[in-house]
């Protein structure tokens, strides 16, 4: 799923369709789903007002005031590995893909060429490989990378990256096992870290710092997204689950929340809604 400042796009597999919701979590329009059944990741373009939605093989638009999807048949996977996880912003667009060693690329969307490919070293070590990217307003690209050397002891860390994909910060994320394979940036350079098989959303500060765990549902989680600045949308198995995010009078860089303190101290759930 993914989301822009209005509407949050998600895909209803039994259904075989897309749903448009809005920020409250009102259902919008459906439409069918003709393309392949998984979705790797579907992120907003705000320059065209449209969706990215990356599959295996292909990258297509969605409008969603039209309707009509669009393949960038321009757009294919380098040599036979299949696309992972994308993000944008402005005139760029990064996709990486889901092999070890993992590459990433830089696509000018203006004229869908290729400026830069990045290969490992650079994006992340020998059996490494990036489990999710992510932009946010400041220009910085957030990695999430998972060293396979030991499977039974994975080990993960979220880097922070300029455009040229320099270091900018580097922190361990502490965890038993689990894939961190979703992210979402928050405001004021804030993180939120979905861990898929441990159920748990990291929060992060500016500082790249995890100000805390949190084990929102008890029950297994699928995605995360923010519509516009103040709305969370967690997905687990069957529901979309909408959260309030609420600052303080005096716009300190902490989350507060007003009613039933869940999420912690950080956001609370303002709708809950049944695939």
């Amino acid at each position: 799923m993914g989301a822009s400042d209005e509407y949050l796009l998600a895909q209803e597999f039994e259904n075989k369709q897309l749903t448009l919701f809005d920020r409250h979590g009102r259902r919008g329009i459906s439409m069918i789903w003709h393309h392949d059944v998984v979705i790797r990741d579907i992120q907003w373009y705000h320059d065209l007002r449209q969706f990215f939605i990356l599959l295996d093989k292909k990258l297509i638009l969605f409008d969603p005031v039209t309707r009509l999807f669009q393949e960038i048949t321009r757009i294919a996977p380098y040599q036979t590995n299949s696309f992972r996880r994308c993000t944008c912003r402005n005139d760029r667009l990064f996709i990486s893909y889901w092999c070890q060693e993992s590459a990433v690329e830089w696509i000018q969307i203006s004229s869908w060429t290729l400026p830069k490919r990045r290969l490992s070293p650079v994006t992340c070590r020998a059996n490494e490989f990036i489990t999710c990217i992510q932009l946010n307003s400041n220009d910085q690209l957030a990695f999430s990378i998972q060293d396979e050397n030991n499977p039974l002891n994975r080990q993960c860390r979220f880097e922070l990256r300029d455009l040229d994909l320099n270091t900018l910060r580097t922190i361990s994320l502490d965890t038993v096992s689990g894939v961190f394979s979703r992210m979402t940036s928050l405001p004021d350079g804030y993180w939120a870290l979905l861990n898929v098989d441990n159920n748990l959303v990291f929060l992060l500060d500016e500082q790249c710092v995890v100000i805390d765990k949190i084990d929102p549902l008890h029950g297994p989680l699928r995605n995360i997204a923010l519509i516009g600045r103040h709305t969370i949308v967690i997905r687990t198995v069957h529901k979309l689950i909408f959260y309030d995010l609420v600052f303080d009078e005096e716009r300190q860089r902490q989350y507060i929340y007003e009613e039933c303190g869940y999420l912690n101290s950080y956001i609370h759930p303002s709708i809950h809604y049944t695939l």
